[in-house]
């Protein structure tokens, strides 16, 4: 009777601390929700963080974002040879209309078909879902001469996100590293605790910094191992459909050379057929002077930067 006793104690004090814990990290939450939803709307058009515990898997969630939310492909009537490209808010073009963007610039100088696949806050992990989904060949049946990925650091820690926000409602995509099915697709990462409690705010808190922890400069071999097989493996997947199609990674550096530490992992992508070309090898220009951005506390590509990037770049790659 006695253990029973101490078991129904413990159970009581572990639940407490749940509800302590849960109470104070949905409060951080609300305020950093608040913060950065003031930057884009006025304080009372905002709509109030409701606690909840509900959360949409990633996969289903991120194929429901993809269809709703991304740029709508240019030239599709044009009998060239497309160009895809995949990525996050800056292929996506945040903070800039359809004609601002990358996109849209290539698809103006090149007169070619351009698929802009990309969404804000995505990684690598976000090209491969895609490219093993028959949806896509579907989508796109002309064979690409050019899939290409743009890579920033950030994209790095969202390899290994649960939720890119505490506030998110859906879970973030992850895979692991090395875990393969008996089709040899990536496994996906999902949550091991039951589905009704995916939402605990604890348990995203936790794995934020976990997140935080795999991106210390000791993991720096661990991530490119992992980055390398999310590229090798896209690359296979598409192969399977567009044998003939290149594959171009744009290494965007914000700060000067930040992605230098992965140049073991450009060697090695090079040696599979990939074509590494660092934006600052395109345009010699200081990112950090504010009119590269679209503001001075958004460090997104501005027009600007795409006018002068773009007519470089399809110049590196003979696009015309």
């Amino acid at each position: 009777m006695k253990i029973f006793k101490i078991i129904a104690i413990n159970f009581l004090i572990l639940v407490g601390v749940l509800i302590f814990s849960e109470i104070a990290i949905f409060n951080m939450a609300e305020k950093e929700y608040m913060e950065m939803s003031a930057k884009y709307v006025p304080l009372d058009e905002i709509e109030p963080l409701k606690y909840s515990l509900k959360v949409y898997p990633a996969k289903e969630y991120f194929f429901y974002l993809l269809n709703r939310e991304k740029r709508k492909p240019e030239g599709v009537e044009i009998n060239k040879k497309p160009i895809v490209l995949f990525g996050c808010s800056f292929t996506y073009g945040s903070a800039l209309h359809d004609n601002q963007t990358f996109s849209h610039k290539l698809y103006e100088l090149t007169k070619r078909p351009i698929y802009n696949q990309a969404i804000p806050s995505l990684g690598i992990q976000h090209m491969y879902v895609q490219l093993c989904d028959e949806n896509f060949y579907k989508s796109i049946p002309q064979e690409p001469e050019y899939i290409i990925y743009t890579l920033i650091d950030f994209q790095v820690h969202r390899l290994y996100e649960y939720s890119h926000f505490l506030w998110d409602k859906h879970l973030n995509l992850r895979y692991y590293p090395n875990k393969f099915d008996k089709n040899q697709n990536l496994v996906e990462r999902k949550p091991f605790l039951p589905i009704y409690l995916n939402g605990l705010y604890t348990l995203k808190y936790l794995e934020h910094l976990n997140a935080a922890r795999m991106i210390e400069p000791d993991k720096i071999k661990q991530n490119e191992d992992f980055m390398f097989t999310l590229f090798e493996q896209s690359m296979k997947q598409a192969r399977k459909h567009y044998p003939n199609t290149k594959f171009v990674l744009i290494a965007f550096d914000i700060d000067a050379n930040e992605l230098d530490k992965y140049n073991d992992m450009f060697s090695r992508l090079k040696n599979i057929g990939y074509t590494v070309i660092k934006n600052e090898d395109v345009i010699n220009v200081d990112y950090s002077d504010v009119k590269y951005n679209v503001s001075e506390n958004d460090c997104h590509p501005s027009e600007l930067y795409w006018n002068l990037f773009t007519p470089k770049f399809v110049e590196k790659l003979k696009l015309k």
